[in-house]
This record gives structure tokens, sequence and C-alpha cells, in this order.
């Protein structure tokens, strides 16, 4: 299992929302919830199996409901992938 740190991730999810929505890098705010990004479930889906790919662990999906923004997930998953 790899260590990231928060700031790694919340760079991962801002590239990968940025590729998916067309959305410039700079102008997604990681303290926004996804849903303000026009992040459906579908996308979702598709932005956690990169996810999981680069942190090299099967997630659960649920996560982007409980963790609603960037900012939040990425501080969840620093804690839960340490190792």
């Amino acid at each position: 299992m790899n260590h990231f740190t928060e700031t790694e991730l919340v760079n991962f999810f801002k590239l990968k929302i940025s590729e998916e929505l067309g959305i410039g890098v700079d102008e997604i705010d990681p303290a926004v919830e996804f849903i303000n990004f026009g992040l459906d479930s579908v996308k979702a889906i598709f932005i956690l199996q990169h996810l999981e790919h680069f942190v090299g662990e099967e997630l659960n999906p649920l996560l982007f409901w409980d963790y609603p923004t960037i900012q939040s997930m990425a501080a969840h998953l620093t804690q839960q992938l340490k190792p």
C-alpha cells in the first residue's frame, strides 16, 4: 500500500475532475462539493477507478457521498491509507 500526502491527493482530484469535466484545474476549489462541479454518479465511479489505480487499493464508491469535497476526501484518504 502506498502513502500519499493530502496535497498529492488534492492535486490528483483536481486533475481528474478537470480532465473529466473540462474545467480548468485552477477553477477547481477543493472546498466546493463534487456535485457543484457537475460530477454525477457515473463520472464519480470513473474517477474512483482512476483513484484506486493511483493509490493501489480498492475503495468504497460511497466515499464521494461520505466525503463530498476534494478537501474532505483527501483528508480522509490520507488517514485511511497510512502504512
